[in-house]
């Protein structure tokens, strides 16, 4: 593993997720909402898996047999995916 990667391979979570727009302002990122909770993994053999979830979706009215509706909305507040990444000092990236 390059040096230069090496930091980045753990655990993290996220701190915050804030959008500045056009005019400077600040919101909250409209996918996590004011709390959001995500996760970051980066492997030393470069693999890589992000969670990102608002705490807030919709949760429903049974967790064992939900509608199809609140699965929908559940899932609207969910990002998540994986793949592989590599680092390359030379190139900058």
């Amino acid at each position: 593993m390059d040096n230069v990667a090496k930091p980045f391979v753990g655990a993290w979570w996220l701190v915050s997720a804030a959008q500045q727009v056009a005019d400077g302002s600040k919101r909250n990122n409209p996918m996590y909402g004011p709390g959001g909770i995500g996760y970051l993994l980066y492997s030393d053999s470069g693999r890589m898996c992000v969670v990102n979830i608002d705490p807030s979706r919709p949760q429903g009215k049974n967790a064992s047999a939900p509608t199809e509706s609140e699965l929908r909305s559940a899932m609207k507040g969910i990002i998540a995916y994986a793949g592989r990444y590599e680092v390359n000092a030379e190139q900058g990236y």
